[in-house]
Order: C-alpha cells, then sequence, then structure tokens
C-alpha cells in the first residue's frame, strides 16, 4: 500500500521544503515585529486583543492590528484598497449603555471625509451621512437648503435626488451612495442564512427537516434540498472561507486559532462577486470568526457586526435592512450561531428550558472547556440541542412569513447552509471527522418549482458556482467549486474531501465518494506553522456506505494519492 511520504518526486519535495522554509521566515518576522514575543506570549496577546473591541474586529496581522490601525468612529482601508467607516449602530437606544465589545457596528463603504460634497443624482438615492461633532449639516436639494441636526454619532440615510450639496463647518463622512432602482432582470433579494453548526446527519436521524424545523422545510416546499452535502472543515473559521471563495483550509490558509489569515486577495468572495454583478451587498453577522478583519469586508456595502448577536437580533437586523433597502437589488449574508450555545454551556431561551427535564437542566457542562467541535460525545447536550434547533426555526418562520409578504416567488433566491456539525454528536467509536460532524444542510429556493431531493455528492466549497448559476451570473475563479448536476451543471463531483488541520492535533480526513467513505489521522500532530507529520503509526481505513470495512489496494492507493496531493505543500518530508 502506498504511503503518503513515499514514491514522491523529488522536484516537488524541494520545491515544497522551500516553501515552507519561507512560510516559517514570514511567520518568525511576524513574531519579531511584535517585540520579540515567544510563542505561548503572541498566543496570549491574540486572546487579550480579541477581547478590546477598540482594537478592531478580529486578528489578522498583528503588527497592523495589535496597536489598534483600525477602530470605532474611525475609517480603514480594506484589503482590495476600498475605505469603509465603523459607527457604532443605534447609539440612541440601549446600546449605548452596552460595554465596548458587546456593541453593534455598522461599517459602510464610503465616498470620503471632508466638510462639502456636490453630487448630481439621475434616480431617487439613500445617502448615508455620519458626524461625530455638535454642529448641524446643511443638506441643499435641487436649491432648497434643509438644515438637519444629529443628535448621536451614527450614520444616517437621507433620500435625495437631483443636484445636491451637502455641507458642515466640521467634517462629515459620506458613506456609498445607494441608487433606489432595481433591476428587473435580476433577483430583487439574494438571502443567504448560515446556521453555525448545524448537523445534516441529526436532522436524519430525528425524521429529517420536516420534523425538527417545519416551518424552514415548509419554506423550501419549492427549493432543492441537496441531501449529500459535506463541509470542507470541522470549525467555522476555515469552512466561511470556502463558503466564501470556493477554497479547502490548505488554499485559503485559514486554519490556525492563533496565526490569523485574512481571505485571499487574488480570488474574489461572493460579496465582491454580486458587487460587481450589481447588488447591494450587506452581511449580518456576530461570529468573530468571520469579522470584517478576515477579509469580509471586501465587496461588502454594509456591515451589521455584534459579537455574540442572537437569531432574535439577527432576524430582526435583517428584516430591518431588507425592507430599508427593498428598491434595490440585494444580496445578504446572515449568520445564526444560537446552536453554539448549547456546548458553550449558556442557559437557553425560557422557550427552550420549558422543553428541557430537570435531568438535562442539571447536567454539569462547566467541566468540559473545549470548543463545540472537540466535545465528547453528550446525550444531555444532544437533547438541549434538539430543542435549540426547534427554538432557531421559530425565527427562521418570522423571516420566512415576512419575505412570503414582500416579494413573489420569483423576485427571491434563498439559500439554507451551515459549516459542521457537533462534536458531543459523534459516538466514540466513530472517527473525528464523522457525518455527524462533517454532514451539513443545503437548501436552495428559487431555481424550482417544486420540491427537489439532489443525492449527488457537493462540497460547501461549491457553494460559490452554486450561487453565481442560481443567479444567472458567472463564475469566473480558478478554484474547485462545481456546479452540481440539479443546477446544470456538466457532471456530478467525484468525491468530497473533509480535513481537520489544526495546529497541536492530528491532521485527519474524509474522502467520500459514491461507494465508499474513506479516513485518515496522522499520529503526529500538526505543528504551530502547519507543517504535517506523517509517520507509520497513521491511521487509515476504508469502509463502504453501510459502514463495513474495505480492503482493496487499488482503492487504498487511490485515496492516499488523493491525500498525498491534497496536502504537498504542508507535508514536512524531513521528519
Amino acid at each position: 500500500m502506498l504511503k503518503l511520504n513515499e514514491n514522491r518526486d523529488e522536484t516537488l519535495v524541494e520545491e515544497v521544503n522551500n516553501a515552507m522554509v519561507a512560510l516559517a521566515s514570514r511567520i518568525n518576522r511576524k513574531i519579531k515585529n511584535c517585540n520579540d514575543l515567544e510563542e505561548e506570549k503572541l498566543k496570549q496577546m491574540v486572546i487579550n486583543i480579541n477581547e478590546k473591541a477598540e482594537y478592531g474586529f478580529g486578528i489578522v496581522e498583528y503588527t497592523k492590528w495589535a496597536f489598534g490601525a483600525k477602530g470605532v468612529d474611525k475609517s480603514y482601508i480594506d484589503a482590495k484598497g476600498e475605505k469603509h467607516f465603523t459607527a457604532v449602530y443605534q447609539r440612541y437606544r440601549d446600546n449605548e449603555w452596552d460595554s465596548l465589545p458587546r456593541k453593534r457596528f455598522e461599517i459602510l463603504k464610503v465616498v470620503d471625509e471632508g466638510n462639502r460634497f456636490e453630487f448630481y443624482f439621475d434616480e431617487d438615492t439613500l445617502l448615508p451621512i455620519y458626524t461625530g461633532y455638535d454642529a448641524p449639516i446643511y443638506i441643499i436639494e435641487n436649491n432648497k437648503e434643509n438644515k438637519i441636526t444629529h443628535d448621536v454619532k451614527q450614520f444616517y440615510y437621507y433620500r435625495v435626488k437631483g443636484e445636491v450639496i451637502v455641507s458642515s463647518t466640521v467634517d462629515l463622512v459620506i458613506g456609498t451612495p445607494i441608487t433606489l432602482k432595481r433591476d428587473p432582470r435580476k433577483k430583487a433579494l439574494i438571502l443567504n442564512i448560515f446556521i453555525d453548526g448545524l448537523s445534516q446527519k441529526l436532522l436524519e436521524e430525528y425524521g429529517g427537516m420536516e420534523k425538527l424545523m417545519p416551518k424552514t422545510y415548509e419554506y423550501f416546499e419549492n427549493g432543492i434540498y441537496f441531501e449529500n452535502a459535506y463541509s470542507t472543515s470541522e470549525w467555522t473559521y476555515p469552512s466561511m472561507a470556502s463558503y466564501f471563495q470556493g477554497l479547502y483550509a490548505t488554499e485559503s490558509k485559514l486554519f490556525s486559532p492563533d496565526l490569523g489569515h485574512a481571505l485571499r486577495n487574488e480570488y474574489k468572495t461572493i460579496m465582491e462577486i454580486f458587487h460587481d454583478a450589481g447588488y447591494y451587498t450587506a452581511k449580518i453577522d456576530g461570529d468573530w470568526r468571520s469579522t470584517p478583519a478576515y477579509g469580509y469586508d471586501k465587496g461588502t456595502e454594509r456591515i451589521l457586526f455584534k459579537r455574540g448577536s442572537v437569531a432574535s437580533e439577527i432576524i430582526c437586523q435583517a428584516m430591518e435592512h431588507i425592507a430599508t433597502f427593498k428598491e434595490t437589488n440585494q444580496f445578504l449574508w446572515i449568520v445564526l450561531a444560537n446552536l453554539h450555545d448549547v456546548a458553550d454551556g449558556l442557559e437557553l431561551s425560557p422557550c427552550v428550558q420549558k422543553d428541557l427535564s430537570l435531568t438535562i437542566r442539571s447536567c454539569d457542562n462547566t467541566k468540559d472547556d473545549s470548543t463545540s467541535v472537540k466535545k465528547s460525545y453528550n446525550e444531555t447536550l444532544r437533547e438541549r440541542y434538539i430543542k435549540q434547533i426547534s427554538y432557531v426555526d421559530t425565527y427562521l418562520g418570522m423571516l420566512f412569513s415576512f419575505l412570503k409578504d414582500n416579494f413573489g416567488d420569483n423576485e427571491v433566491l434563498v439559500s439554507v447552509v451551515s459549516d459542521h456539525g457537533q462534536g458531543y454528536l459523534v459516538e466514540p467509536n466513530k472517527h473525528f471527522l464523522s457525518d455527524y460532524r462533517t454532514k451539513v444542510p443545503v437548501l436552495l429556493r428559487g431555481v424550482s418549482e417544486k420540491r427537489l431531493y439532489a443525492p449527488e455528492l457537493v462540497s460547501i466549497l461549491d457553494y460559490p458556482a452554486m450561487i453565481c448559476k442560481a443567479a444567472d451570473i458567472e463564475y469566473k475563479e480558478k478554484t474547485t467549486s462545481h456546479v452540481p448536476m440539479i443546477l446544470g451543471g456538466e457532471s456530478e463531483r467525484q468525491y468530497v474531501y473533509a480535513e481537520s488541520l489544526h495546529p497541536g492535533d492530528p491532521y485527519q480526513v474524509m474522502i467520500k465518494d459514491e461507494s465508499c467513505q474513506c479516513f485518515f489521522s496522522s499520529h503526529m500532530p500538526v505543528s504551530f506553522d502547519g507543517f504535517i507529520n506523517l509517520s507509520e503509526e497513521d491511521i487509515f481505513y476504508i469502509h463502504d456506505l453501510e459502514g463495513n470495512l474495505v480492503s482493496d489496494e487499488e482503492k487504498e492507493n487511490y485515496y492516499l494519492n488523493i491525500i498525498q496531493k491534497h496536502i504537498a505543500p504542508y507535508i514536512n518530508y524531513k521528519v
């Protein structure tokens, strides 16, 4: 049987080693730029900075973020050279009294900062304006002057048309003007609903989505349900990148919780693609692993971000956003993170508590401080999780009712997706990357007049190509993002590949095709900088789709060749 570190091309080995030496050198330079901090001190600095909102929304480049290059009531330039401004959203409400890390921020692309601007708008336009000073703003629209006083420092939206002059005695921030006119050739609304940590395998075990999420199931009565969709990773940081850029963790480089990377500039995000196609792009989120700092601001006109936001907040903000910009063609991504509350040991909503027995409520989860994905099998957490899924579905039902009231079926394209399952759903005798962690729901409404089930294999990195195809937009990025045949693709995906590339843990792989599933686990852990150390103690096995072990040398070599090619730049051949 072929071993991953055998039969290798020596030229490739040299190239890989040179590339990894260069990577290690870059990492060392970053550490040296942070006052020669040792590795553990660097990790602690990352943790400390992450808790302080005045330093930014996440940690990417230490030399840039550690000293507060980005912050509240300030402008900044994203990785593509676009200017954004960050303000606290709705200061006049109780948000004003929240501690800084818990405030909701509104981040807008902006035209510029200054005290006088002249515009001419052919169509009705929303003009966002911000001032940080107690001074009136003068807006002259078609020779008629209007004096406006801001009570608080936040963006306000003004509807204008024709000749417009905006001025003040103090500096203003002008957001990108929003033309209030739809292109009838495009969808009025493309809404992407990301449910963090929803396991398709568990839904199947309990009778399908129609049992645990009936409101969602009903809304997708004329949609496509991808029955065999798989994540590329076991946690949000790398998986979210797969959705936005169609890349594996080995390609995006978003794998280390401590050495943060941003989305790659040479690949467009789905936000950039739809922005360029004429959509008003926005993101409403509270997940700290998909903050603007990680590159999710690229191509995004408006971001509402509040760390730890729950479904009740996100859904309400989403409906308000959709109503505000209803006269445009919208592309909106929202994140619902309530399922993480179960693993995090947080008390759930009263309407969830009422359905939990005292036995389930009395379970002590405080002793296990591991992340949700790493938690061991726990039936009590499973029961809480099931009830929490139904709770999320209740809020989704409100959103779906709102959509039905405001849009025709042919005007909207709506998806529901997830990034991973949960560790406490995986029984002890199962591989780390079993279906409870890697099989996720993917639903798409707006491309079919009846409910369709798609059994073909789908990877979450297919999402960019899928959503572009559904919106009749050409997907030009050079990735392995694949259009399923049910959406008009030329062929089915041959296999799905999920990996756990996490420093300090074994490198783990799950590959599934139409007949088998293979699993690989390295004996030695992944190093801090991403090297994968292989050995004779590595675990590799195959079973058929019924769970029976398969012994077939040809299949073994086939899967091992896939793994070897996939991780070639990360293999430490010198071990």
